[in-house]
């Protein structure tokens, strides 16, 4: 059977299973009749705008043609003004939940709004998903990330809601999910990020984007209780942080297994020190020896490369121009010491 579905997807791949939007011969069995495959069990529909239930057929994603497969495991609903900030996708009060049967492990939504401009309730839309892996929501309406926003996902792997209007996220937010790796939430409107929603992803997550947000980022605090995180990758660039609080930075295992880096770019930190020697960075430099000494242990005892440690930060009066003389990257060759901050309490 394995071989079998291996044949049909090679033979796809080589046919280049492609529909184009809008062909008669294909348009019937599509949701819209601007739906088309973009790959092999890929069905995207971007080139309208949809109302669902209205204009878009839920039914025919289960039809047993051979238009439509049972296997897409793939859907993208976009439309042509995503790009600039528009809702131009609606989902109205009498949507249908998809079918669990439809084996849906990767969903993209771009430029979704409720009935009557409110928040998209895509929780509703897919209700019925367990397969879900990879939630990806751009440029719509969803103001608060919120336990209830989630309640459906439990087995996400990856959650990308980059450029959309949140400006807040509830403490519980992130209870539902057991599986999270990567969450993406930078391009919002974020002004304070409170660390301690991470609290129950603590223990899975590797990469945080929260960066560039609109207005920036100026207050990240930790709330909670103390909690451990293995984040590999970490990126809050282009917010207006003047550190890396040490409640925060007490969160940062040093037993990451992997390299780690750490993005604070195009923040105000250290104003009048080019190379990074303020006080803000002086928990940064705990860490990031303490880290590399513990890489470097367990390296030697098992005969292996240490995983290495970057820290990637905007010095200087001229964190703000672009200037390349303000960016400091310090990594084991270039390490951030505690010795640099050695007059500081």
């Amino acid at each position: 059977m394995r071989y079998f579905l291996l044949l049909i997807l090679l033979i796809k791949l080589i046919c280049g299973w492609r529909t184009r939007p809008g062909d008669p011969q294909t348009a019937p069995y599509f949701p819209h009749p601007l739906c088309h495959y973009s790959g092999p069990y890929k069905l995207t529909c971007s080139h309208a705008d949809l109302y669902i239930p209205g204009n878009f057929r839920i039914e025919t994603l289960y039809s047993n043609t051979s238009r439509i497969y049972n296997d897409v495991n793939t859907l993208i609903l976009d439309c042509p003004t995503s790009t600039n900030r528009t809702y131009c996708n609606t989902i109205g009060p009498g949507a249908t939940a998809l079918s669990h049967r439809f084996g849906l492990w990767h969903v993209t939504l771009i430029g979704f709004q409720a009935e009557g401009g409110g928040r998209a309730p895509i929780d509703v839309l897919l209700a019925e998903v367990p397969s879900l892996h990879d939630l990806r929501v751009h440029y719509s309406k969803i103001g608060t990330l919120d336990r209830h926003f989630l309640r459906r996902f439990t087995r996400l792997g990856e959650l990308d809601v980059r450029n959309n209007d949140i400006s807040a996220i509830e403490t519980d937010t992130f209870e539902p999910l057991v599986d999270l790796e990567i969450l993406r939430m930078g391009g919002n409107a974020l002004q304070t990020l409170d660390w301690s929603v991470l609290k129950t992803v603590a223990k899975t997550l590797r990469l945080l984007e929260a960066d560039a947000q609109n207005p920036p980022l100026h207050t990240l605090r930790r709330s909670g209780s103390l909690f451990l995180m293995n984040i590999t990758k970490l990126s809050l660039n282009h917010s207006r942080l003047s550190s890396v609080p040490k409640e925060v930075v007490d969160t940062f295992d040093v037993r990451q297994y992997g390299d780690v880096t750490l993005d604070i770019q195009h923040n105000p930190v250290c104003r009048d020190k080019a190379d990074c020697t303020c006080c803000d960075m002086k928990d940064l430099a705990g860490w990031f020896v303490k880290r590399s000494e513990w890489a470097t242990r367990f390296g030697n005892l098992f005969g292996t490369k240490p995983w290495s440690v970057t820290v990637k930060a905007t010095c200087g009066s001229t964190w703000n121009t672009g200037s390349r003389d303000a960016v400091k990257e310090f990594t084991p060759e270039n390490p951030l010491l505690p010795s640099m901050y050695a007059n500081c309490h």
